[in-house]
């Protein structure tokens, strides 16, 4: 079976890279046109032929409004946002399929803002990370010293990724070199950082007697991601960049989903070992229903040979309780309720795997690439809508995890 890395990808790089609309000699027209009417001025100076654009009133007119010179836009640049614009109605009203400039779509322009809703949800995906941070931090003020360890490790992680989400708002607010710049070294860092944790988490390193691997593990991590940097700022390749952050991510879900089943196989454990111990309460519970029982016949069938003459009729039977309907009245494995998605600790186990699965269906939105609704809304803005819900529940299951699992792992060492 074919790695699916690679293929992730080759097709994630042909949609976000490929940029037919860059090619088309009807934009290069437009934008020289726009820049020597608007930007020059010179056109009826030099009397200058205009190819395709000679009208003065398909481009907006100098100074450009103080919200758009705040965002960084200049003539040029909004000559060549607006002739993105115009291309994009001329191919539509001649039936053609919308075109992607400069790896994006020709997106509406909303107060400056250049993906609107991309920016809304990016938003969206910081509030439950800062919510959750909250959570945390009020969890670690009251906990164990080793759980602490580890509260500290999934805040410190927390902290990152919301920084990821701020600077994944600035950029999708302006599409700058440096706004870009930011959002992807923040992003390889919420890569990196979410596998640091769920390793630590995992193999346990937060226990003393792993010191020395949790540091080891700490030095690696920094030194790789300090090599990522140097690597990008010496030579910028978004295939390479891309790679990175796929070969950690696929890291970091393998652990996730050893972590899991491992707890999965724990919980189970416990409920057939309860199931057991149920099963043994039953039975001497029936046992002793049936002596109580039999020694109650016993009692007043002795009284009424006493108190009554004789009889010919057959004794009555002494009642009998079957020990099946106890066993029915037992009570059940101790149960909770978890968000109300299920109510057994071994299920809740496997909820990260579930919610892992609904982050990478909101990637694969990303490779179905599709032109976006009332220009406004493409594929990456619904993948950042599909990472709000996830993001929430994680946080919960955490604190359960470290509350419950991390506890007891504490407790077998003290008694050691």
């Amino acid at each position: 079976m074919k790695p699916l890395g690679p293929l992730l990808i080759t097709l994630l790089l042909s949609a976000c890279l490929a940029s037919p609309g860059d090619d088309l000699e009807d934009f290069e027209a437009c934008r020289e046109d726009c820049k020597v009417l608007v930007c020059w001025n010179v056109a009826n100076e030099q009397n200058i032929t205009l190819e395709t654009y000679p009208q003065l009133a398909y481009f907006s007119p100098m100074p450009l409004p103080n919200y758009l010179t705040w965002l960084r836009w200049d003539c040029e640049l909004n000559c060549d946002y607006e002739c993105q614009q115009i291309i994009t109605r001329e191919r539509i009203e001649r039936g053609e399929e919308v075109l992607q400039f400069h790896g994006k779509w020709p997106f509406v322009r909303v107060a400056g803002i250049q993906e609107l809703f991309s920016m809304v949800f990016s938003i969206g995906n910081f509030v439950p990370h800062f919510l959750g941070f909250r959570k945390l931090y009020h969890e670690h003020r009251n906990a164990g010293r080793l759980q602490k360890r580890m509260y500290a490790q999934i805040m410190f992680s927390s902290a990152v990724t919301m920084g990821a989400w701020i600077c994944s708002t600035v950029f999708h607010i302006r599409d700058l070199l440096v706004t870009e710049r930011a959002d992807y070294y923040m992003a390889g860092a919420t890569v990196m950082t979410g596998f640091y944790t769920i390793t630590t988490r995992y193999y346990k390193y937060y226990l003393p007697q792993n010191w020395l691997k949790f540091s080891t593990l700490t030095f690696a991590c920094l030194c790789l991601y300090i090599g990522h940097l140097a690597r990008l700022m010496i030579d910028w390749s978004y295939t390479y960049n891309m790679q990175a952050n796929v070969l950690f991510g696929i890291l970091q879900n393998a652990v996730w989903i050893r972590h899991c089943f491992k707890l999965f196989k724990h919980y189970d454990l416990l409920e057939e070992l309860a199931g057991l111990e149920e099963v043994e309460e039953t039975k001497d519970m029936a046992e002793e229903k049936l002596d109580s029982v039999s020694e109650v016949g016993l009692k007043v069938e002795t009284q009424s040979q006493l108190l009554t003459p004789p009889s010919t009729a057959p004794p009555t039977a002494a009642p009998v309780v079957s020990p099946v309907s106890i066993t029915a009245k037992a009570k059940p494995f101790a149960t909770a309720r978890y968000h109300g998605l299920v109510r057994s600790p071994k299920v809740y186990t496997l909820v990260p795997v579930m919610l892992n699965s609904m982050f990478i269906l909101g990637m694969s939105l990303e490779i179905f690439d599709f032109p976006p609704f009332w220009d406004l809304i493409d594929a990456h803005a619904l993948w950042h809508l599909a990472t709000i819900y996830p993001s929430w529940m994680l946080y919960d299951w955490f604190i359960w995890d470290v509350e419950t699992n991390v506890e007891f792992e504490v407790s077998k060492i003290k008694e050691l």
